[in-house]
């Protein structure tokens, strides 16, 4: 037993060092692709699950749960569902408007605006806002389409050129939108807090966990080594006269 309680202590190290946490749960198909791809570029050992018949779960390593922890926190993570004009006036409702067919159609334009921004390079993310038809009291009176863009993007860009022609775009896809009832406002990403730059929890875990696994397998064997030269030297050790002897009496004894 002594000899087999370093390989004991071995399996319990490595089985605690694969404790698994769960992170998140509960998420949509996009939240959880939002959290996991945070995490992966800062190195954590993170992996998306099945929670429930719809929704997802994120699990990580436990020790890397205070850092993934952070991360999600900084980058404010993981965010709402947008709720869709679709939701709000649904096509199949009893009642239909004119005004609820104008804000599916105009929430339909939106969401190609802002996949044609997103396309551009150096646009990190793009998110368009309009204002939907809304009537005045008695008097029936539309208000006039506003729209606005907000637009996060990366590395160096002119931002007064990249503006106009956001603008010019944005003008070119909805009917009858004033050019100075545009607005554009640029955000530049800030560069993250790479943990790749030191080395990361899960890079110190592999490396505690492999150093730890080898010096007690040093260890139990050199309690082998020890218990097997110890019963050597017994066996080659003189034995003292008196047992001799009784050997001898015991081998010349007739039978």
């Amino acid at each position: 037993m002594s000899v087999l309680r370093p390989f004991i202590i071995v399996l319990l190290a490595l089985s605690l060092t694969a404790c698994k946490t769960d992170l998140l749960t509960g998420l949509s198909q996009r939240q959880a692709n939002e959290a996991l791809a945070l995490l992966q570029r800062h190195q954590i050992d993170v992996v998306k699950k099945i929670d429930g018949k719809k929704d997802f779960k994120l699990v990580v390593d436990g020790q890397q749960l205070s850092d993934a922890v952070r991360l999600l926190t900084e980058h404010q993570l993981p965010s709402r569902d947008d709720v869709s004009i679709s939701d709000m006036f649904p096509a199949d409702s009893l009642v239909t408007t004119p005004m609820s067919e104008r804000a599916r159609l105009l929430s339909g334009i939106e969401q190609r605006l802002e996949k044609t921004l997103s396309g551009i390079q150096n646009v990190a993310t793009a998110r368009v806002h309009t204002s939907y038809p809304v009537v005045e009291g008695d008097r029936r009176r539309v208000q006039p389409m506003r729209l606005s863009v907000v637009v996060t993007y990366e590395g160096s860009i002119p931002e007064d050129i990249f503006s106009e022609k956001i603008k010019r775009v944005a003008r070119n896809s909805f009917n009858g939108l004033a050019y100075d009832d545009i607005s554009v406002v640029l955000f530049a990403r800030r560069a993250e807090d790479s943990l790749s730059a030191a080395p990361s929890t899960h890079q110190t875990r592999d490396r505690t966990a492999i150093w730890l696994s080898t010096g007690l397998l040093s260890v139990a064997a050199l309690g082998v080594g020890m218990q097997w030269h110890r019963k050597r030297r017994q066996r080659l050790a003189p034995r003292p006269a008196n047992v001799r002897a009784k050997d001898a009496t015991q081998t010349d004894a007739p039978n």
